[in-house]
C-alpha cells in the first residue's frame, strides 16, 4: 500500500469521524460530567488516531513531521523532526495529544 493510498484512507476515516462528531449523524446514550457521551469520547480519540496515522505517513515519506499538511478537525500546534502536538476543540472541551504514540489528554498543548 502506498503512502498516498494510506493518506487517502485516513482522510476518509477522519471525515466520517468529523461527521459523527459534528452531529451530522445522530447517536444517543448517557453522558459523563463533561457532557460527552461515551461514543463522543471514542470519536474524539478516533479523530486523533486518524490524524496520527496521517502524520506518520507524512513522516515516512519525509523523515520529519514539520511541514505536514493540515488535518481536518485537528490543529497541528507544534511539529518538528521527531514529535508533534495535536489539538482539537469541541465546544468548550479542548483535548491534545503529544506524539507519536501519545494519549489523548484534556487541555491545550
Amino acid at each position: 500500500m502506498t503512502v498516498f493510498r494510506l493518506v487517502g484512507i485516513v482522510v476518509v476515516l477522519i471525515g466520517m469521524a468529523v461527521a459523527v462528531k459534528g452531529g451530522l449523524l445522530p447517536f444517543g446514550g448517557g453522558t459523563n460530567s463533561a457532557g460527552r457521551t461515551p461514543l463522543q469520547q471514542q470519536i474524539d480519540r478516533a479523530v486523533f488516531v486518524g490524524a496520527e496515522a496521517s502524520l506518520d505517513a507524512f513522516h515516512a515519506g519525509t523523515a520529519t513531521y514539520a511541514g505536514a499538511p493540515a488535518i481536518q478537525g485537528v490543529t497541528v500546534v507544534r511539529a518538528d523532526a521527531n514529535s508533534y502536538c495535536l489539538q482539537a476543540q469541541a465546544g468548550t472541551t479542548v483535548e491534545h495529544m503529544i506524539g507519536p504514540g501519545g494519549q489523548v489528554l484534556t487541555g491545550p498543548c
